[in-house]
Protein backbone atom coordinates (compact mmCIF):
# COMPACT_ATOMS: atom_id res chain seq x y z
CA UNK A 1 0.00 0.00 0.00
CA UNK A 2 1.41 3.03 -0.92
CA UNK A 3 1.23 6.36 1.54
CA UNK A 4 -0.68 8.56 -1.40
CA UNK A 5 -2.89 5.13 -2.55
CA UNK A 6 -6.38 6.66 -3.90
CA UNK A 7 -8.50 5.52 -1.34
CA UNK A 8 -6.39 6.38 2.05
CA UNK A 9 -7.65 10.34 1.79
CA UNK A 10 -10.91 9.91 1.20
CA UNK A 11 -11.55 7.03 3.60
CA UNK A 12 -9.74 9.03 6.28
CA UNK A 13 -12.16 11.55 5.42
CA UNK A 14 -15.13 9.92 5.85
CA UNK A 15 -13.80 8.43 8.77
CA UNK A 16 -13.36 12.15 10.48
CA UNK A 17 -16.56 12.90 9.21
CA UNK A 18 -18.55 10.33 10.89
CA UNK A 19 -17.08 11.04 14.24
CA UNK A 20 -17.39 14.84 13.50
CA UNK A 21 -20.29 16.80 11.63
CA UNK A 22 -22.10 13.68 10.39
CA UNK A 23 -22.58 12.37 14.20
CA UNK A 24 -23.65 15.89 14.97
CA UNK A 25 -26.17 16.00 12.44
CA UNK A 26 -27.38 12.51 13.14
CA UNK A 27 -28.11 13.54 16.86
CA UNK A 28 -30.31 16.70 15.46
CA UNK A 29 -32.08 14.30 13.16
CA UNK A 30 -32.64 11.52 15.84
CA UNK A 31 -32.95 13.66 19.17
CA UNK A 32 -33.54 17.29 18.32
CA UNK A 33 -30.60 18.13 19.63
CA UNK A 34 -28.11 20.67 18.76
CA UNK A 35 -25.03 19.72 21.05
CA UNK A 36 -22.27 22.11 19.45
CA UNK A 37 -22.23 24.72 16.55
CA UNK A 38 -20.59 22.24 14.01
CA UNK A 39 -22.25 24.04 10.97
CA UNK A 40 -19.91 26.88 11.41
CA UNK A 41 -16.67 24.84 11.55
CA UNK A 42 -17.48 22.34 8.30
CA UNK A 43 -15.43 24.01 5.87
CA UNK A 44 -12.54 24.57 8.86
CA UNK A 45 -12.44 20.88 9.44
CA UNK A 46 -12.31 19.70 5.90
CA UNK A 47 -9.31 22.29 5.54
CA UNK A 48 -7.85 20.66 8.59
CA UNK A 49 -8.25 17.21 7.35
CA UNK A 50 -4.65 17.42 5.08
CA UNK A 51 -2.66 18.21 7.51
CA UNK A 52 -4.39 16.39 10.48
CA UNK A 53 -4.16 13.40 8.31
CA UNK A 54 -0.76 13.43 7.01
CA UNK A 55 0.75 14.62 10.26
CA UNK A 56 -0.82 12.07 12.46
CA UNK A 57 -1.58 9.56 10.56
CA UNK A 58 0.37 8.89 7.47
CA UNK A 59 3.90 10.22 8.58
CA UNK A 60 3.66 7.76 11.67
CA UNK A 61 2.38 4.79 9.79
CA UNK A 62 4.57 5.20 6.89
CA UNK A 63 7.80 6.85 8.05
CA UNK A 64 10.04 7.31 5.19
CA UNK A 65 8.87 4.48 3.66
CA UNK A 66 6.74 5.19 0.26
CA UNK A 67 5.06 1.61 0.52
CA UNK A 68 4.31 -0.84 2.98
CA UNK A 69 2.77 -4.83 2.44
CA UNK A 70 -0.43 -5.29 3.49
CA UNK A 71 1.11 -7.42 6.44
CA UNK A 72 3.40 -4.27 7.36
CA UNK A 73 0.44 -1.77 7.40
CA UNK A 74 -1.98 -3.93 9.34
CA UNK A 75 0.92 -4.37 11.94
CA UNK A 76 1.68 -0.45 12.02
CA UNK A 77 -1.72 -0.13 12.74
CA UNK A 78 -2.39 -1.82 15.73
CA UNK A 79 1.47 -1.25 17.46
CA UNK A 80 1.88 2.37 16.62
CA UNK A 81 0.16 3.79 19.66
CA UNK A 82 -0.58 7.34 17.98
CA UNK A 83 -2.16 5.22 15.43
CA UNK A 84 -4.55 2.94 16.84
CA UNK A 85 -5.48 5.05 20.08
CA UNK A 86 -6.39 8.23 17.89
CA UNK A 87 -7.45 6.72 14.33
CA UNK A 88 -9.71 3.63 15.90
CA UNK A 89 -11.37 5.82 18.97
CA UNK A 90 -13.68 8.21 17.63
CA UNK A 91 -13.96 10.16 20.56
CA UNK A 92 -9.90 10.84 20.85
CA UNK A 93 -10.27 11.29 16.67
CA UNK A 94 -13.26 13.93 17.48
CA UNK A 95 -10.88 15.69 20.09
CA UNK A 96 -7.82 16.31 17.84
CA UNK A 97 -10.05 17.43 15.27
CA UNK A 98 -11.78 19.79 17.90
CA UNK A 99 -8.41 20.54 19.32
CA UNK A 100 -7.23 21.46 15.96
CA UNK A 101 -10.25 23.95 14.86
CA UNK A 102 -10.52 24.96 18.01
CA UNK A 103 -14.32 23.78 18.87
CA UNK A 104 -14.65 23.60 23.07
CA UNK A 105 -14.11 20.05 24.08
CA UNK A 106 -15.76 19.09 28.10
CA UNK A 107 -13.00 20.28 30.48
CA UNK A 108 -12.16 16.95 32.31
CA UNK A 109 -12.12 15.26 28.26
CA UNK A 110 -10.06 17.92 27.49
CA UNK A 111 -7.59 17.36 30.05
CA UNK A 112 -7.58 13.54 29.40
CA UNK A 113 -7.04 13.92 25.82
CA UNK A 114 -3.85 16.69 26.50
CA UNK A 115 -2.42 13.98 28.66
CA UNK A 116 -2.90 11.16 26.08
CA UNK A 117 -2.05 13.62 23.35
CA UNK A 118 1.31 14.13 25.30
CA UNK A 119 2.24 10.62 25.61
CA UNK A 120 1.70 9.07 22.51
CA UNK A 121 2.92 12.18 20.46
CA UNK A 122 -0.08 13.45 18.91
CA UNK A 123 0.64 16.71 16.97
CA UNK A 124 -2.05 18.93 18.16
CA UNK A 125 0.37 22.55 17.32
CA UNK A 126 2.85 23.28 15.15
CA UNK A 127 5.86 23.43 17.88
CA UNK A 128 4.60 19.62 18.60
CA UNK A 129 5.59 18.97 14.54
Amino acid sequence: MSHDDKDIHPSINKLVQLCTVELVFLMQEVDELHPMDLEDKVDEIDYAMDPIRDINYIEPLYGNQSRLSYQEFVAQSESKKNINQVWYQPNVLRNLVFTKVELPIEEAEKKSFEALAKEINIVLTEEDY
